[in-house]
C-alpha cells in the first residue's frame, strides 16, 4: 500500500520540479543557489502533501523546512527530503532525488517503507518492510 502512494507522490514532486530546474544557469552558486533550492524544496513538499492529501493519508510530515499534520491525529510520521542533491546541482552534475519514508510509530524502528527517486531520469528505489 504504501509503496504505491510514495510513487505517486515521488512522481508529482517530479513533474512540478523538472520544469523549473530545465533552462536554469547550471552551475550555479550563492544566493542564486539558496533561492533555486527553497524554490525546489518548496515545489516538492506542496506535490507530496497535496498527493498525500488526496489519498487521504493521516500523518505527520517532516520535512526540511516545514512539519504539519494531515487528517487530524495519526502515530504515522512521514519524512520528506524534498530535493536531495542541490549541491549536485550547482556543479552542474544532474543527479538530484525525492527521498519519502514512512514510519508507524513517532520512531525511526517504526520505518515501514522508503523510495527515492532520480529526479531526472524517473528511476526509483523502493522498500517495504515485509
Amino acid at each position: 500500500m504504501w509503496t504505491e502512494i510514495l510513487r505517486e507522490a515521488a512522481e508529482e514532486a517530479r513533474r512540478r520540479v523538472m520544469p523549473l530546474l530545465v533552462g536554469r544557469g547550471i552551475p550555479i552558486s550563492g544566493d542564486r543557489l539558496s533561492r533555486l533550492k527553497a524554490l525546489l524544496d518548496a515545489e516538492a513538499e506542496r506535490a507530496v502533501e497535496e498527493v498525500l492529501k488526496r489519498r487521504s493519508v493521516r500523518a505527520h510530515i517532516v520535512s526540511e523546512e516545514a512539519e504539519l499534520q494531515l487528517g487530524g491525529g495519526s502515530e504515522t510520521r512521514i519524512v520528506v527530503d524534498p530535493v536531495d542533491g542541490t549541491n549536485n546541482l550547482s556543479r552542474g552534475f544532474p543527479l538530484a532525488a525525492v527521498s519519502i519514508a514512512v514510519s508507524e510509530t513517532p520512531l525511526f524502528d517504526g520505518v515501514v517503507a522508503g523510495l527515492v527517486m532520480n529526479l531526472f531520469t524517473g528511476e526509483a528505489f523502493w522498500a517495504e518492510r515485509g
